[in-house]
């Protein structure tokens, strides 16, 4: 064997040597990025995912402590709110009943100081209507349906007549319950 044959011949161990830094190089780039790949990523988006439950999380939480405060200052404003409801859902119950609707009619006509001379019912299945025949002076007739205007009971007039003779007036109105 000549010299240059020995040059030519490959020797394993001394080029492993030779590139051994590069290939090590290499195998912990494929290792980190397999590893990338296979388990941290996954890992990664799954910590995104959560990151993003926590914000709309935080975010609920804000909204349901701004509710609490504004819930909180309407209970200052407002410290008799559960006897207000109580009273309106009376009145919703109230509304649907012609005999308490009559009711009403007849103390509005006392308190006015007007002389209820006739009713007539209109009963239909949605409300409850009459024709009211009410006689007295101008100023208790004015005060009647301001009475029927201010009432707890919501009370609509429909139409209304009005006619004078001998110092009294006559009035002739129709009104409805329940709006």
């Amino acid at each position: 064997m000549n010299t240059l044959e020995k040059n030519k011949k490959f020797d394993l161990k001394k080029e492993i040597g030779r590139y051994s830094v590069s290939i090590s190089i290499i195998l912990f780039a494929t290792v980190i990025v397999l590893s990338y790949l296979f388990a941290l990523e996954p890992f990664y988006k799954t910590i995104l995912k959560e990151e993003a439950e926590v914000k709309t999380k935080a975010e609920e939480v804000n909204n349901r402590k701004l509710g609490i405060e504004q819930l909180a200052k309407l209970k200052e404003e407002i410290p008799d709110f559960p006897q207000k409801t109580q009273l309106l859902e009376k009145m919703v119950a109230a509304q649907k009943d012609p005999t308490q609707f009559l009711a009403q009619i007849e103390k509005i006509s006392k308190d006015s100081n007007v002389a209820l001379n006739s009713i007539t019912p209109e009963l239909n299945q949605s409300t409850v209507a009459v024709k009211l025949e009410v006689m007295g002076s101008y100023a208790n007739l004015k005060s009647f349906l301001n009475n029927l205007e201010n009432n707890l009971m919501i009370i609509d007039v429909i139409s209304f007549s009005v006619t004078a003779g001998g110092g009294n007036v006559n009035f002739s109105v129709r009104v409805k319950a329940g709006g």
